[in-house]
């Protein structure tokens, strides 16, 4: 950055006591230039730095990359000097691919030298294939009482793009749905496996699940009275479920009235 004759410069991503050397080099539009010191062998400045307490939060990494994996995870930590008021974090835009499967209940406080590991997943089977395209790029929002920050997901296309395999069950229904008190799944198991049914918000956030031990063409019922898993009771609105089983999973769409 320059103002008038003035010109400052930024060292980033340094610790508590690391070691800094750098050297002072200009050069103007004619192409003259000209270094610090002006005669002789260049003479690097160096410090060590004492503890350096932050003044926002750090996440690492900023970019976390699906390439052939549906899960993945960042970390979000205070090193400041005081306690950090986490408000929401969420995927921007309301993403269907991306849930937050393991999100505390928000606000959230982050002690002084805590940190939150953040659960990433994407959701396959949704998302047409462009084959112009390498990696489609998601966002999740972090929101504090410091700063709002951003942690950027590439996605491999095909990920999204092609189908998982249907779980293993059958005469499956959901009714009713549209539902107002209770939604209730009903399935028979092709073979002996745990079954578990997860709810999902638009933001991609856990807010029930259950597992059901079933025997092979055992018929089960899961009921979901649209409560959360905290005791809140869920808001009318779009609801996503997902039904797990040992070789796949069913997706799709619930509202509530």
């Amino acid at each position: 950055n320059s103002n008038e004759t003035a010109y400052s410069g930024y060292i980033k991503n340094y610790t508590g006591n690391d070691t800094i050397r750098y050297f002072i080099a200009a050069a103007d539009a004619s192409g003259r230039s000209i270094r610090h010191p002006y005669m002789g062998a260049l003479d690097p400045h160096m410090f060590v730095l004492g503890d350096q307490m932050l003044t926002d939060i750090t996440i690492a990494p900023d970019t976390v990359y699906f390439v052939d994996n549906y899960f993945g995870s960042f970390v979000i930590k205070n090193q400041t000097a005081n306690e950090v008021l986490i408000d929401e974090i969420m995927p921007i835009d309301e993403d269907y691919f991306v849930m937050l499967p393991s999100l505390p209940e928000f606000p959230f406080v982050l002690a002084q030298g805590d940190s939150l590991v953040v659960e990433v997943e994407i959701r396959p089977g949704v998302f047409a294939l462009n084959p112009t395209l390498n990696y489609v790029i998601f966002e999740v929002g972090v929101e504090t009482n410091l700063s709002n920050r951003t942690i950027t997901l590439l996605v491999n296309d095909q990920l999204i793009s092609q189908s998982p395999e249907t779980a293993a069950l059958k005469n499956f229904s959901v009714r009713p749905n549209p539902f107002s008190e209770s939604v209730i799944f009903t399935f028979t198991s092709l073979e002996k496996q745990d079954v578990e049914l997860i709810i999902f918000n638009l933001q991609g956030r856990r807010l029930f699940s259950k597992v059901v031990a079933s025997d092979r063409n055992m018929s089960n019922e899961i009921r979901w009275d649209a409560n959360e898993q905290s005791g809140l009771s869920a808001k009318s609105g779009l609801y996503f479920y997902q039904l797990k089983t040992n070789n796949g999973l069913r997706t799709g769409k619930i509202i509530r009235y």
